[in-house]
């Protein structure tokens, strides 16, 4: 009889201590994926770059010539890019649509206020700001950019600059990181604005990733 009450006692003690176990290995797993989640949030901290531009800290960086920035740069107003230049003899263009402004960048989201004319538009202010293409009296460009005095064109078009560059021996710099989109904002009580993150958690959809590409002149 003695031997039996042992015998309980030993299996409810092995019960106890696989359910203590199976408990830990839980607490464990969740302990895990909060950590995870942490990390992963504060893998989105970037470091200050250049003017309002935030990297991921694991940037690349390679030397580049025409023949890579030119297909890079058709694809930034198709594709969810910010292009920035530094060392540029000159702005690409100035913005004059609510005061002079030089903009050394192309990004689609920046110039909502500036494109006009829908697909054509693009292609005309594109053809305008890289290649100083078709810019004369009635063309498209003149017609949407020029007479609406939405931008000012400078003596030497982007594409000009980058050539002269190599030509006289430079090197451009090319680096490509990430630019995270500020977070929705939402209205406080008080009526100012306040970061949503501060308040309640932001969706997954409002966190988005803009590929961002520096060339620079050196």
């Amino acid at each position: 009889m003695e031997n039996a009450v042992d015998a309980l006692k030993m299996a409810g003690s092995v019960l106890l201590f696989v359910i203590g176990l199976s408990v830990s290995i839980v607490a464990f797993s969740q302990v895990r994926q909060v950590a995870d989640t942490i990390i992963s949030y504060r893998d989105r901290e970037t470091v200050y770059i250049d003017g309002n531009l935030y990297y991921d800290t694991n940037t690349s960086e390679r030397s580049v010539g025409l023949e890579t920035i030119l297909p890079t740069l058709q694809r930034v107003y198709s594709e969810n890019y910010r292009i920035v230049f530094e060392g540029l003899e000159g702005p690409i263009y100035t913005k004059i649509t609510g005061g002079e402004e030089d903009r050394y960048m192309l990004d689609m989201d920046n110039e909502t206020d500036i494109l006009n004319g829908g697909s054509d538009g693009i292609k005309a202010f594109y053809a305008g700001v890289i290649y100083g293409q078709d810019t004369g009296p009635g063309s498209l460009f003149e017609s949407l950019y020029i007479k609406n005095r939405k931008i000012r064109l400078p003596s030497t078009s982007l594409y000009s600059k980058l050539k002269k560059a190599l030509d006289e021996g430079k090197t451009i710099k090319e680096y490509s990181g990430v630019y995270y989109i500020d977070d929705v904002q939402k209205e406080a009580d008080d009526g100012t604005e306040e970061n949503e993150t501060e308040t309640e958690e932001v969706p997954d959809i409002n966190k988005t990733k803009k590929r961002v590409i520096t060339y620079k002149i050196i």
